[in-house]
């Protein structure tokens, strides 16, 4: 926690992100809850969540203490609101502003097409296929305004009034 906190005094907004395995073999109720509050208070930018899955051979087969499936799966979903929530609020953070972009492939979102790219931090923005020069637009650095959100996982980006 306390490695977070100074990354982000240090760094503007910092994608900071982290691996979260539940239902691992003796994790009891009061550890999970404990891994809850800690990513509640921490906040990730982003988290990904895996279920334990038990492999024959491995040392984590013979452990006592197996979860069952409805209960990884149960532990996996509160974990997963979580993110989606933090996740969400971050990418929030940076509408309204200027970021630049690498643009990396086309795609078509809710029935019309995109250029799809990542900020310096990891943030998934999708710009109108028509703003940008065609096929020559993947693999370009670009200045976007994010307006908002656009579809599932993307802010939406636009090359507004500089067209840079």
């Amino acid at each position: 926690k306390e490695k977070v906190e100074l990354l982000r005094e240090v760094f503007d907004r910092p994608s900071i992100n982290t691996d979260v395995i539940v239902g691992f073999p003796g994790e009891t109720e009061e550890e999970f809850l404990k891994t809850e509050r800690f990513l509640k208070d921490i906040k990730f930018a982003k988290t990904h969540i895996f279920k334990y899955s038990r492999r024959r051979g491995t040392a984590a087969d013979k452990m006592p203490g197996q979860l069952t499936e409805a209960v990884k799966h149960e532990r996996s979903k509160v974990l997963d609101e979580f993110d989606r929530s933090n996740h969400r609020a971050y990418m929030e953070s940076f509408i309204g502003e200027r970021e630049e972009i690498l643009v990396e492939s086309e795609e078509e979102i809710d029935g019309r097409k995109y250029f799809t790219g990542l900020t310096k931090r990891y943030v998934q923005v999708a710009v109108p296929a028509e703003e940008l020069p065609g096929a020559s637009a993947v693999n370009s650095l670009v200045k976007v305004d994010i307006a908002g959100f656009c579809g599932e996982g993307y802010l939406l980006g636009s090359l507004g009034k500089d067209k840079t």
